[in-house]
């Protein structure tokens, strides 16, 4: 899927619980989990990059097989684009969309 596609990250009946259907860029999720198998240590330091988006949000810039991609550059202290996570949905809570029902 392209970056900054407006596809829906699931199917309507696969949406997780308070989704609103579609999901989509610029719809603002918070990171509430962390994903499993985040690798640790040097030298990308993943698994610390996941933890400083714990509890905080972020607009959706794009979804891709399934996953929602976020621009987290500004918590290494660069620009957004700098660095981006893709987090798998179930690690999300949709905080606001602009798509209506």
């Amino acid at each position: 899927m392209a970056l900054g596609s407006l596809k829906t990250v699931w199917p309507r009946d696969q949406a997780p619980k308070g989704w609103v259907w579609p999901v989509k860029r610029g719809d603002v999720v918070r990171v509430v989990r962390l994903p499993t198998g985040l690798p640790e240590g040097p030298p990308l330091k993943t698994r610390e990059l996941f933890e400083a988006c714990l509890g905080k949000c972020f607009p959706i810039e794009a979804v891709e097989d399934g996953r929602v991609e976020l621009l987290v550059g500004h918590l290494l202290g660069e620009a957004d684009y700098m660095h981006s996570i893709y987090v798998e949905p179930d690690c999300l809570e949709l905080v606001s969309s602009s798509t209506t029902s």
